[in-house]
């Protein structure tokens, strides 16, 4: 079957005015139709189009998927990070640099498999990839530039990591009690310990500006996160508290609160590597601020909270957890966790 491709017509002129119609490659379904005052603006009209859709690239295609990706984050429907991420995972598996310049109608299945075969890694990594370039072919085909979505009947390869690797108590403990000797002199050994302690998302904490930091350093405030539930008020242990004010005294309140993070492009990516590091000074196997999170949750739950206590503190999607007739308080329930996991850490804190 011929390959339908986008169409110019006109100028055709209607009373005083000048029309062009440009017909997608989806049909008359998406069909546009422009006026113009003069007959020499409507072939300019028609050039530029005819330019347009004589060659898209990948990379202009890519370019445009962005764009309208930004447009979703000022509208508040996408977080910035993930369309950084994203970039990434487009410029990796499409391979922007060395074939970004080729026609986007050369992007057939066979290719996109073959793209695909081509990324290297960690299995979570070109898997997560694979979803987000099978997301840009279907905007590519609700735009009218490709026919069908390349990348739709790719399926991912090797078996996805179940959880992250954890610290066991004493490692635990250890970890903490390393963060607690670097802490006075050491913003990533204050922000290390932040994760172990609260239990949060990596970019919870390293995206929180000075003022979140609420009541004297007792509180914290989370007011956008990956879920509805994450965005939440948490109340910091007193070990935590001092290292915390001293790290944001004296700045403004629009500042990060970690001065650090300003300065990278990814704001995760120091933090990571501050856990690294900390895990090496203190001798511990290596683990990400998402193993933090997750020894926080088992740390709280092995000694006795319950799930429901682990859900309400890690800012989980639900909300309301009714059990035995009642609604838990989230906020109160975050706390309790906190408590639980502290006194367990407790024994290499002291």
């Amino acid at each position: 079957m011929r390959e339908r491709r986008e169409r110019v017509h006109g100028p055709y002129k209607q009373g005083r005015r000048w029309r062009v119609i440009i017909v997608g490659a989806g049909g008359e379904d998406q069909r546009e139709l422009l006026t113009f005052a003069t007959e020499e603006e409507a072939r300019q009209a028609v050039t530029l189009a005819q330019n347009k859709t004589a060659s898209r690239t990948v990379s202009a295609a890519v370019a445009a998927y962005t764009e309208a990706q930004a447009k979703r984050v000022d509208e508040g429907e996408l977080r910035a990070s993930t369309v950084e991420r994203d970039g990434y995972h487009l410029r990796s598996i499409l391979k922007l640099r060395e074939r970004g310049g080729i026609d986007l109608r050369q992007l057939t299945p066979a290719y996109a498999v073959r793209l695909y075969d081509e990324r290297v890694g960690a299995v979570d990594t070109h898997r997560n990839g694979l979803a987000v370039v099978k997301a840009f072919g279907a905007w590519c085909v609700m735009r009218g530039w490709l026919r069908a979505n390349p990348f739709s009947g790719i399926k991912g390869r090797g078996r996805r990591k179940r959880g992250k690797p954890q610290f066991r108590i004493a490692e635990a403990q250890t970890f903490a009690l390393k963060c607690l000797d670097l802490a006075p002199h050491d913003a990533g050994a204050v922000l290390s310990l932040a994760y172990l302690i609260l239990g949060t998302r990596a970019g919870e904490i390293v995206h929180r500006q000075v003022r979140d930091l609420d009541d004297g350093g007792r509180l914290l405030w989370i007011p956008d996160s990956k879920t509805e539930a994450g965005r939440r008020r948490l109340e910091v242990p007193d070990v935590l508290v001092p290292h915390l004010v001293r790290i944001a005294s004296g700045r403004p309140a629009s500042a990060r609160l970690f001065a650090h993070t300003a300065t990278r492009k990814r704001a995760t990516d120091w933090a990571r590597e501050q856990v690294t590091r900390l895990c090496r000074l203190a001798g511990v196997p290596r683990i990400t601020p998402q193993g933090l999170r997750g020894t926080n949750s088992t740390l709280a739950t092995e000694a006795g909270a319950a799930s429901h206590l682990v859900a309400a503190q890690l800012g989980h999607a639900s909300t309301a957890i009714t059990e035995g007739g009642a609604y838990i308080d989230t906020q109160r329930a975050g706390a309790a966790k906190r408590r639980t996991a502290l006194r367990v850490l407790a024994g290499g804190l002291r």
